[in-house]
């Protein structure tokens, strides 16, 4: 993250330091021009003052003015040119840089719209694939508790219906058990029934007796 923004921050601060060595440059060299006027200026006044020393007659300061003057004017014509010329190339050079920072200050932003729509499309497949896979997760969790439940279902289903065979034969076979048990008791009662009627004839005879 910090090497990205260092990167961005250079890249931004590229035109700005290119303009500034144009500036540079540009004043260095109009120094130089505002220089060599100024110091030509000087040697043109030196020489005429001493051609006017060493003039004569009137003729000749005259012919020392006029070429005095025209040395002035020569170095201010080409001063000035140079100048305007260096101005001009300063001009086109700072729009040349203005227009090569908007072009990649363009491309950049192009990039970057590309990268984010790149992302953007990645994280959107990958919450779809998530998705996807959550639903499938919760689809199997729920087929299995179905099928869980089911079974227990089964499971307590047979239980129930053994155990109800179960009590069901229980109960047969207990009132088997009953019904055998009266049947033997009954049968066991009509030999005393019996009994007590041979001791009643006994009993009768005796009296007769």
């Amino acid at each position: 993250m910090f090497g990205t923004f260092s990167e961005q921050l250079k890249k931004s601060a590229a035109p700005l330091n290119s303009l500034m060595a144009l500036n540079a440059k540009t004043l260095e060299t109009l120094s130089g021009y505002q220089t060599s006027l100024f110091t030509g200026l000087l040697d043109d006044s030196t020489t005429y003052l001493k051609t006017l020393s060493d003039a004569s007659d009137i003729n000749h300061m005259l012919a020392a003015q006029s070429e005095c003057a025209e040395s002035m004017r020569d170095r201010l014509a080409t001063t000035t040119k140079d100048t305007y010329h260096t101005l001009n190339q300063l001009r086109d050079e700072t729009t040349e840089v203005v227009r090569t920072s908007l072009n990649q200050a363009a491309t950049s932003a192009q990039k970057q719209v590309k990268e984010t729509v790149k992302s953007a499309q990645s994280v959107s497949s990958a919450a779809s694939n998530t998705a996807s896979k959550a639903a499938s997760g919760a689809t199997k969790s729920a087929t299995a508790t179905t099928k869980r439940t089911t079974q227990t279902a089964v499971k307590a289903a047979d239980t129930s219906t053994s155990e109800t065979a179960k009590a069901t034969t229980t109960a047969a076979k207990s009132a088997s058990t009953a019904s055998s048990g009266d049947a033997t008791t009954t049968g066991t009662k009509k030999p005393a029934s019996r009994a007590k009627r041979t001791a009643a004839k006994k009993s009768g005879t005796t009296k007769s007796s």
